[in-house]
């Protein structure tokens, strides 16, 4: 499930490093939080999420991210945190070249209940400025799991078929099924030279038919 290839020249987008063949640099982690360049997005009280710049763990530059995620007891299905970075005004990225990411992650605290918790990347785009967003998901289910050092998550940026059903998984990404619901359209294909912007999410996700999916937290460190 985890296949992939490593392409040896870097390019850095946001949080993330887009493997290709140019460099371009939005963010470099070392001041994020002080720079203001990402937004907390949860269901309410109690959940939250904690950001902090870290100058003392780090694998490049001169700071990573904490993020401490704390997500509350909503549904049967779970609830969510989403850190979102999106572009100003009607500016958007070109990802055209790209074909995977890279991103560096270091688990400080681990789930309570690591059977629910994963970790999703959505990225955003819109094809012209009066079209509403269009979010592809990537969802990895075990590395937010356990306790962990520093280790290089590496992401295909391949658009995944759908035909609305489909849900997210960790070969690439695939359009915000139609059948969750809550979700904005625009023309149903990912738009690599009109993305504005990313979510990195921690989620309580699965099912009990009795009650809702227990609270939970998790808090991690990113670097690019």
């Amino acid at each position: 499930m985890k296949n992939w290839r490593v392409l040896f020249i870097v390019l850095s987008v946001g949080l993330f490093q887009v493997l290709s063949a140019q460099t371009f640099v939005i963010d470099n982690m070392d001041s994020s939080v002080v720079d203001s360049l990402y937004e907390a997005n949860v269901e309410g009280a109690p959940s939250r999420i904690d950001l902090a710049d870290n100058h003392s763990d780090f694998v490049e530059g001169t700071g990573s991210m904490e993020a401490h995620y704390v997500i509350g007891e909503f549904h049967q299905w779970g609830s969510f945190g989403n850190l979102i970075y999106r572009t100003d005004s009607t500016e958007t990225l070109d990802w055209v070249i790209s074909d995977s990411f890279s991103i560096w992650i270091k688990v400080l605290e681990a789930p309570t209940h690591p059977e629910y918790m994963v970790f999703r990347v959505h990225i955003a785009d819109r094809p012209t400025p009066n079209d509403p967003a269009e979010e592809y998901i990537y969802e990895n289910a075990l590395v937010l799991d356990a306790q962990a050092d520093w280790f290089e998550l590496k992401i295909p940026f391949i658009e995944r078929e759908t035909d609305g059903t489909i849900v997210p998984n960790d070969s690439g990404f695939v359009r915000f099924p139609d059948t969750w619901g809550g979700g904005t359209y625009n023309n149903r294909k990912l738009d690599r030279d009109k993305i504005i912007g990313y979510n990195l999410s921690a989620v309580v996700s699965g099912w009990d038919p009795a009650a809702n999916l227990p609270a939970d937290s998790v808090r991690v460190l990113y670097d690019n």
